[in-house]
């Protein structure tokens, strides 16, 4: 038996239904994430508030830190904790799990990779998660990339 052939038997590839149930999950937390430094910016905004007139180049300095922040904070709930644990949030609460395609986990490398082809496929209308559709494995372009694939834990 080759080294594809032991992970694709011995491990049940994650249907895409739940998949996606976990990606708005997911978007959930980032969201409620994005919220709050939404709303420590608002109370910034009010505490530099001089008359009644903000202050023009602070509220400008804040939304490009909550941009910044936002870049940040995105890739790194999902390179981390797929890094760390194979699964987000989202993919925790449903029972699936990213893993490298001999069921390890997937390390920082391959999270990392993933996490480009994903928002990726994210950002070009979820093209990129068509093969899902047909790949035996249900391996959408971001885990044909990376060498990953996303198994069902129950």
């Amino acid at each position: 038996m080759t080294y594809n052939q032991k992970a694709s038997t011995e491990l049940r590839p994650a249907g895409l239904g739940v998949r996606i149930v976990a990606f708005v999950l997911d978007l959930m937390v980032i969201l409620t994430c994005l919220m709050a430094l939404l709303a420590i910016a608002l109370v910034q905004l009010l505490v530099r508030t001089e008359g009644g007139k903000a202050e023009e180049e602070g509220a400008v300095w804040l939304a490009v830190a909550i941009v910044l922040g936002w870049m940040v904070l995105v890739p790194l709930y999902h390179v981390l904790l797929w890094a760390w644990g194979g699964q987000t949030l989202g993919q925790r609460a449903v029972r699936i799990r990213v893993v490298a395609e001999d069921g390890g986990p997937p390390g920082l490398w391959r999270a990392s990779v993933r996490y480009v082809v994903y928002a990726i496929s994210v950002l070009f209308l979820m093209l990129g998660f068509l093969p899902i559709l047909w790949d035996e494995r249900k391996r959408g372009l971001p885990d044909l990339v990376a060498g990953t694939m996303v198994v069902d834990l129950t």
